[in-house]
């Protein structure tokens, strides 16, 4: 009977990149279970699937999680300030409907200090 071992990351992940417009670029990392049996390593399910958006300054515009049958699950926007620096992520779910926010303070180069979650917004 072989191990079944779920990898997640870029080391396993097929990445596609494609360019949307000149500003923004698109990845996808699709991830899958490996299996081993006996040394020998194959491919199995697909455990993941998730589209990230980035502007041209490297900024996150949006992440997108896929279910197993490629349906958006669920998406996260990210907003910034006028200085660029991110303030909010809002996630929605596939009706498109706020489920879950997110308040970022980050320091000086952009990276984030403090993270405040909340449910939903009405």
């Amino acid at each position: 009977m072989g191990l079944l071992v779920f990898v997640i990351g870029l080391a396993n992940s097929n990445l596609i990149i494609s360019q949307q417009t000149a500003d923004i670029k698109e990845i996808t990392v699709t991830t899958f279970s490996v299996i081993n049996q006996d040394g020998t390593y194959k491919k199995s399910d697909l455990t993941m699937v998730q589209t990230s958006t980035f502007l041209k300054d490297g900024r996150v515009e949006s992440i997108i999680h896929y279910d197993q049958d490629q349906n958006v699950a669920w998406r996260e926007i990210f907003e910034y300030d006028a200085a660029k620096k991110l303030t909010v992520s809002k996630f929605y779910n596939s009706e498109e409907d706020v489920f879950k926010y997110a308040q970022y303070e980050t320091d000086d180069k952009g990276r984030k200090d403090e993270i405040r979650s909340r449910p939903r917004i009405n």
